[in-house]
């Protein structure tokens, strides 16, 4: 693919290297494209379908690599291709996602004698459960990471106060951003009536557990739903025997590829997520990009997002009173039902939408850009 030639006018010239969370980075350098020149690196094997393929390059400012990331032995001849085309792009900034990997702080490294960087954030903290202690030697590669770091991105306000707690000596520049959509179906289809969805990766912080409680409860009361858990984890594994007996429930207990994720996301009619702690959500991301309301804890950086009466309901968390309360309102009020779905879709449309997203972000860029 071409590599955009320097620019006459005053547009940033952005670089995006993402060796992992593929869909996200394509959709935020294609709203980033939308005002400046973008280069997007993306690891090929980071790609489980063939998304990249069909979805459009909707902006001619955006050109796309696809590369294959990897340290071993005989793999730094790959990396100078990419410094080099990195060098001739001449980029005002560098933007990286963190992941506490080894291919992200060594591109930072390098690249940061180039231009100013920018880290997106996701979790300023680890959530509870296994996620809770990083191994060493990954805390400590997502340490560097942050101290190479010459700005960062968060998702949100929760998020940018819960960073600047995790780190307090931080005097450098902090952006808050919004999670735009991901998982976009390319046709939407109908749900099936009062299906419930929970999907994703299954640690302790998801609530898995008050979920299965707030099914049961819902049984008791004899109220007519479906419900499904899709995803992996320990949290699935210690409790699915108990989830697969209430009936009316599949389970799918392994990984869920893109194309499948859509077509369970299609499915539902709403979307629950019974957090005990969350920064942001793609799951919320992924809901509102596929017109899908939902029912979610009021914990951490989800009502940054989330309005409880307009795009979803918020509940109150550890809570499975609360939680079949809301499901059992949302599914017995149909007029209620549209309008949460019919905000969702707005909000995916709106605040979510990732030319808006890129637009505002390239604003507050340009003072901290090399330029």
């Amino acid at each position: 693919m071409r590599t955009p030639s320097k620019s006459l006018d005053s547009r940033l010239r952005l670089v995006l290297i993402a060796p992992w969370s593929a869909e996200y980075c394509f959709r935020f350098a294609n709203g980033l494209a939308s005002t400046c020149e973008v280069l997007v690196f993306l690891n090929r094997s980071a790609i489980d379908s063939p998304w990249v393929a069909l979805e459009s390059i909707r902006h001619s400012s955006l050109s796309l690599r696809l590369v294959d990331f990897k340290l071993s032995r005989g793999a730094f001849p790959s990396i100078l291709p990419i410094l080099w085309t990195i060098v001739r792009f001449r980029p005002d900034m560098v933007l990286f996602q963190e992941c506490p990997d080894v291919i992200t702080p060594l591109y930072m490294f390098i690249l940061k004698f180039l231009a100013p960087n920018l880290l997106t954030v996701h979790d300023p903290v680890t959530h509870t459960g296994d996620d809770s202690a990083l191994p060493r030697w990954m805390e400590a590669l997502r340490r560097f990471g942050r101290w190479l770091a010459d700005n960062v991105a968060v998702h949100g306000k929760f998020c940018k106060n819960q960073f600047l707690q995790a780190e307090p000596h931080w005097t450098k520049g902090i952006i808050e951003i919004s999670h735009g959509v991901v998982m976009v179906p390319e046709t939407l289809a109908d749900p099936e009536p009062s299906t419930l969805l929970m999907f994703g990766r299954m640690q302790a912080y998801k609530g898995l557990d008050i979920f299965a409680e707030s099914l049961e409860l819902l049984k008791s009361r004899g109220l007519c739903f479906r419900a499904i858990v899709a995803g992996r984890g320990p949290s699935l594994d210690a409790l699915e025997k108990r989830i697969a007996s209430i009936g009316n429930v599949e389970v799918i207990n392994r990984y869920i590829r893109r194309e499948e994720a859509e077509r369970l996301y299609q499915r539902a009619s709403v979307i629950v997520m019974p957090y005990r702690d969350a920064t942001q959500s793609g799951v919320v991301a992924a809901a509102f990009g596929a017109h899908r309301t939902v029912i979610a804890s009021s914990v951490g950086g989800i009502p940054d997002v989330v309005v409880d009466g307009k795009n979803g309901l918020l509940v109150e968390p550890g809570s499975p009173v609360a939680l079949a309360d809301a499901i059992q309102r949302v599914l017995k009020d149909r007029a209620l039902l549209d309008h949460l779905t019919l905000g969702a879709t707005r909000s995916g449309s709106d605040e979510l939408n990732w030319d808006k997203i890129g637009a505002e972000l390239a604003t507050k860029l340009r003072p901290l850009s090399r330029r």
